[in-house]
């Protein structure tokens, strides 16, 4: 994935991902390009390989990439879901997630994706939110970070919604 003129954005995918944490990204960041004549961004989704990710309520979706693939982003999006779980243990996925949180210019998470980049230390020392459900989890994945009750959170580099 790589175009020069354009923003990249790539937005990771797993099982048991919520729909709409990574679909709503994709179409805001998808329809601001569209109303600029595709001129603004690259919108892709990315998977731990190529393959169908079942997401939660059994959506199959395709990646367009997988994090073995040569990639530059200069957006990544982490969303949630209850498979952000499961991505804790994945240390591929951890591993590149660090990796391109390095080389992007922005990282966001969606909802629970702040386990995982709290999980690789990005939440260390900020503070941050997420889903009411996730705060307990949060509070042993991420002690050294702080959640702030709110609908979002941004901190120079990284935002959390």
């Amino acid at each position: 994935m790589k175009n020069n003129s354009l923003t990249n954005v790539g937005i990771l995918l797993f099982d048991d991902v919520e729909i709409l944490d990574f679909c709503g990204p994709f179409e805001v960041f998808s329809v601001c390009s569209d109303l600029e004549n595709k001129k603004l961004f690259n919108v892709a989704t990315i998977g731990d390989r190529k393959r169908p990710i079942i997401t939660k309520n059994g959506l199959s979706v395709n990646p367009d990439y997988d994090i073995n693939e040569e990639m530059t982003l200069d957006i990544l999006i982490i969303p949630g879901g209850d498979g952000s779980k499961r991505i804790l243990e994945n240390y591929n996925v951890l591993n590149w997630v660090h990796k391109m949180y390095q080389s992007s210019e922005i990282t966001m998470t969606v909802c629970s994706g702040t386990r995982i980049a709290g999980a690789i230390g990005l939440l260390d020392n900020l503070t941050f939110t997420t889903h009411h459900e996730v705060f307990d989890d949060m509070k042993k994945i991420a002690p050294l970070s702080a959640i702030f009750f709110s609908m979002y959170s941004q901190k120079w580099y990284s935002l959390t919604v």
